[in-house]
């Protein structure tokens, strides 16, 4: 009845909003844990868009790595990490990804990070000796894909001090 009362144009407008909505609903759902990266060009754009900036002379490399059925302590740490940053890898148990590892440049040396590897308090551990300060030589970026879809990845420094976190926005 109620649509009898209203307008063909008015239902037009209101039709419109809806679908805009729903498209907007389903860009942004698709820009954590969507992302479709087909080449090296995607995935360094990619992490550009996330405020990364890829050494596009580093020679990526692609590894193929089994997620296990059962994981243990590593890995229930390491996907929560995954889970804050929108991704799951228990919906990946028991199979195949590829793991693409990109040297990034340009690094924030000075940010705090949530998962520091010689700090269980989750922050950079302030007697290091150098602060918490991160080298460019130091930092790589990992994506996780199936099927060429975007299924999980970090950030991470090979430094001493080094850090990981998911694949997050910039600071």
């Amino acid at each position: 009845m109620l649509f009898c009362l209203i307008s063909k144009k008015k239902s037009a407008v209101i039709l419109s909003i809806c679908i805009a909505f729903c498209l907007t609903l389903t860009v942004l759902s698709c820009t954590v844990n969507g992302t479709y990266v087909k080449s090296k060009e995607d995935r360094i754009l990619f992490l550009k868009n996330l405020g990364y900036t890829a050494d596009e002379d580093y020679n990526e490399e692609a590894t193929i790595i089994t997620v296990p059925l059962n994981f243990n302590q590593v890995y229930k740490n390491y996907n929560d990490i995954q889970i804050k940053s929108g991704y799951n890898l228990l919906n990946y148990r028991g199979e195949e990804l590829y793991q693409y590892t990109i040297k990034l440049k340009n690094f924030k040396s000075s940010t705090k990070y949530e998962n520091n590897v010689n700090d269980k308090n989750n922050k950079i551990n302030e007697n290091s000796g150098d602060n918490g300060n991160i080298t460019d030589d130091d930092v790589y970026a990992h994506i996780l894909c199936k099927d060429k879809k975007i299924v999980g990845g970090d950030i991470m420094s090979v430094a001493l001090n080094g850090f990981m976190k998911g694949l997050t926005k910039c600071d």
